[in-house]
């Protein structure tokens, strides 16, 4: 999941865009999680962590995209990998770190009221941060 996340997170900076391929490619540690003897949550788990997914993918259709469809689809995939414990978890760092980083650009004067932000680092670093702790 991590060497996902991070490829995610490199596009995502440098295009604030992700590929429908990118987002396919998620099927591939979701896969994973499924083998036998893999610490993996249970399916209901797994269900109510694909719905944090589907609703950050309603609040970009009725913000029309100041949250970004790939945000959605990709805590999606992270919710059915990983479970509603961890993808709440790791949407609450990447929030916080967000902010954090959003407070100081705008402190510093380098970011405005229509600043675009890729989120995928923001959640890219929660998932390195949980996983060292």
């Amino acid at each position: 999941m991590g060497l996902y996340l991070l490829i995610l997170a490199i596009v995502d900076m440098f295009t604030k865009s992700i590929r429908i391929s990118l987002l396919l490619a998620g099927a591939v540690p979701v896969g994973l999680s499924f083998l036998p003897g893999v610490n993996a949550p249970d399916l209901w788990q797994r269900a109510a962590g694909l719905a944090i997914g589907f609703v950050i993918l309603l609040a970009a259709k009725l913000t029309k995209e100041m949250i970004g469809y790939g945000d959605g689809i990709v805590l999606a995939i992270l919710g059915v990998a990983l479970g509603i414990s961890q993808t709440c978890e790791l949407l609450a760092l990447a929030l916080f770190l967000l902010i954090t980083y959003s407070l100081a650009m705008i402190a510093r004067g380098r970011f405005g009221k229509n600043s675009r932000i890729p989120f995928l680092p923001f959640l890219f670093a929660a998932y390195i941060l949980i996983m060292a702790v």
